[in-house]
């Protein structure tokens, strides 16, 4: 069995940092498993496996969505063929504080221990919502309590390249197509969207756009002038402010055969049935033949064409 890994540290955010040192593995490939739980907790959360793959002098592991202000027990353990190392001893950490403006909750981020007499400390905060303006403020403690709390600092963060569209379809039709997908977050500023596609044997991409957020869940347009019976890619891309989101995986779609209008036909069948009836004859029998023989003639060009489609 592989040793236990040594000298575990945990950085405290609202995302956790758990870095450690690899002890020996037994002389086997080993993986590495981070355990966590709230202090308040029973049951042990295991995260990984973090594989040692190219014998590193140390390893780390990100824990993600943590509770803020909340204290957690932290422990790593090794495995290899042969079995499991024995845990770690525990670390205990307690996430940070701090809140966005519409809220009334603060949340914690947490400890920064002043253990060199710093000049200057500072702290990273994660997970943040982009484009929004958060409240920040600073205390410290040591053995006899609390300080008071420093002034509030207000900061709004920046926004970020929007999330590549999901689920994009393509129906297609003879003369369009109608591409259909779902917005996903827009990274804090407002999106359009831009749609591209090309013949499989084409090599420059046409793009159509942009498309308005209509912050709808599922959004749609149409692409006219498509080539009869001819396949087609589509792909998807989003934009704001900061920049373009990734394209979207391609899609494929054939447009369909030419159709025909099967009600034109019979109406203008019928319209040059009545003006030849009312041109040729006033005799009843005459136009009685007339109209069997044109209804014979439109219903034998509509089984044609039927027949000839399939």
């Amino acid at each position: 069995r592989p040793e236990s890994p040594q000298f575990v540290s945990v950085t405290p955010y609202l995302v956790s940092g758990v870095v450690w040192d690899p002890g020996f593995d037994g002389g086997y490939q080993q993986t590495f498993f981070v355990e966590y739980r709230q202090e308040s907790e029973n049951t042990w959360k295991r995260s990984g496996p973090v594989v040692d793959d190219n014998r590193q002098v140390r390893f780390s592991k990100i824990l993600n969505s943590l509770n803020p202000k909340t204290r957690y027990q932290v422990r790593v353990l090794s495995k290899n063929e042969i079995g499991y190392s024995n845990q770690t001893a525990v670390t205990s950490v307690m996430t940070l504080e701090y809140r966005q403006e519409s809220e009334n909750t603060w949340k914690r981020s947490g400890p920064v221990v002043d253990d060199n007499r710093q000049v200057r400390l500072s702290k990273i905060l994660n997970s943040l919502n982009p484009k929004t303006r958060y409240q920040v403020r600073v205390l410290s403690k040591n053995e006899i309590g609390y300080s008071n709390q420093t002034a509030v600092t207000s900061v709004m963060t920046l926004a970020e390249r929007p999330e590549s569209p999901r689920n994009v379809s393509v129906i297609p039709y003879d003369r369009h197509l109608e591409v259909s997908w779902c917005p996903e977050f827009n990274g804090g500023d407002p999106q359009t969207f831009f749609i591209e596609y090309q013949q499989v044997t084409g090599e420059k991409w046409t793009r159509a756009g942009p498309i308005i957020d209509n912050l709808q869940t599922r959004m749609s347009n149409l692409l006219y002038k498509m080539t009869q019976n001819t396949q087609y890619l589509v792909r998807m891309f989003s934009r704001n402010e900061i920049g373009e989101s990734n394209q979207t995986t391609v899609v494929a779609a054939m447009t369909l055969e030419p159709t025909i209008n099967l009600y034109r036909v019979k109406a203008v069948f019928v319209v040059l049935l009545i003006m030849i009836a009312v041109v040729l004859s006033k005799d009843v029998s005459v136009v009685v033949l007339i109209v069997l023989a044109v209804t014979i003639a439109v219903y034998g060009t509509i089984t044609f064409f039927c027949l000839r489609r399939k």
